[in-house]
């Protein structure tokens, strides 16, 4: 199947100058790069803001195509060979193995090739002295000589200049999404406060029950309060679903083609818009009757092709507009069922982050294509 980029689309990567919706006039915390600290001793871990830590889990490397290789899929042109799949499944734990299967992975190494592309495509690059300073932070963090290091990387098959690689891609998604994909990404003071209201019993700090302040000491040895340790939870849950979205929308404008069958994997690229304008202002209908509710903002570019996936029919689904400055705007209401990312959807009383397939919506709310 190909699928096409839409024409006069929003392009998908630009430098945002609109800022977040629940933003006030209180303190607004953003993404920046603090120090690294090693820290003990408290409920929740340091949460270092690298979107790499979010699209992990596979080998960022992409191992060279063998001669006579089987090509599987064509992205914007580009082949992906067996020899790739094998490698990177090769490359799993056994017990990752246990639930992840081929198709999955496939699925990863597609969306990996997307965010290669619009690295090359902004000539994003790191230099060696950026890797080797990341290097050096991953040793101390695991307590590694760099020559124990290399041990551990020879009984396992790799080497030092194959992680290098890794990592200098790892960088190098990490400043795509720094610089082009998370600029608008905010938690107020007003989130922080509701996420710690509701979520008390995370934050006893001993047998008796007494619960930390938010502006006390979370870590022993550091000045990082509870208040810095919520917003860099909430910080992390709004990158996943900008990223899911993020990926998603890079699928949905691509151009894609699977060269051989392949079990499992078609389904995930079925093209959505082929449904006919009567039966989509149906649908819309239907999941307004349902109480399903859909959360975002104007300036939004998941938001807009949410809703341009309806076609004409977008003024009937169930919007609301989460921007103070946005047309028809319920800020109170988005800030009252927690709305922290967009676009959200919430079903039956649960929320869904990111932009959401026909498909997926059909499901949650019993409505028909």
């Amino acid at each position: 199947m190909v699928k096409k980029t839409k024409e006069n689309k929003t392009p998908i990567l630009e430098k945002k100058e609109k800022k977040s919706s629940l933003k006030t006039k209180k303190k607004v915390a953003k993404i920046v790069h603090k120090s690294k600290e090693k820290t003990n001793g408290w409920i929740f871990p340091v949460i270092v803001l690298v979107l790499i830590l979010i699209i992990g889990g596979i080998y960022y490397f992409y191992p060279e195509s063998k001669e006579s290789d089987l090509a599987l899929v064509e992205v914007n042109g580009e082949i992906i060979y067996q020899s790739q799949l094998d490698e990177l499944w090769n490359s799993l734990a056994i017990d990752v193995k246990a639930y992840v299967t081929r198709d999955v992975v496939l699925d990863e190494l597609i969306s990996k090739t997307l965010l290669m592309q619009k690295v090359k495509e902004y000539n994003i690059s790191v230099t060696d002295e950026e890797v080797a300073e990341y290097m050096e932070f991953e040793l101390s963090q695991a307590n590694l000589t760099l020559a124990q290091f290399e041990e551990i990387l020879v009984a396992q098959g790799s080497s030092i200049e194959v992680l290098e690689q890794i990592y200098r891609e790892k960088l190098e998604f990490a400043s795509l999404f720094d610089n082009y994909v998370l600029i608008d990404l905010e938690v107020s003071a007003e989130e922080i406060e509701e996420y710690y209201q509701t979520n008390q019993d995370a934050f006893v700090k001993d047998e008796n029950g007494t619960i930390f302040e938010l502006d006390e000491i979370a870590y022993e040895g550091t000045e990082i309060t509870v208040y810095d340790v919520v917003e860099r939870v909430l910080m992390q849950e709004k990158a996943k679903s900008v990223y899911d979205s993020y990926v998603l929308e890079l699928k949905e404008t691509s151009e894609i083609k699977f060269l051989v069958p392949i079990t499992g994997i078609n389904d995930l690229y079925e093209e959505t818009l082929s449904t006919g304008e009567e039966d989509l202002a149906g649908f819309a209908n239907c999941l307004t009757e349902s109480g399903a509710k859909f959360y975002g903002a104007y300036w939004c570019s998941h938001c807009q092709a949410q809703k341009e996936g309806f076609g004409e029919s977008s003024e009937l689904i169930p919007y609301v507009e989460c921007d103070q400055n946005g047309p028809n705007s319920q800020v109170e209401l988005c800030s009252e069922v927690g709305i922290t990312g967009f676009p959200t959807w919430i079903i039956n009383g649960e929320k869904y982050m990111g932009k959401q397939s026909h498909e997926d919506l059909a499901k949650l709310t019993g409505c028909k294509l």
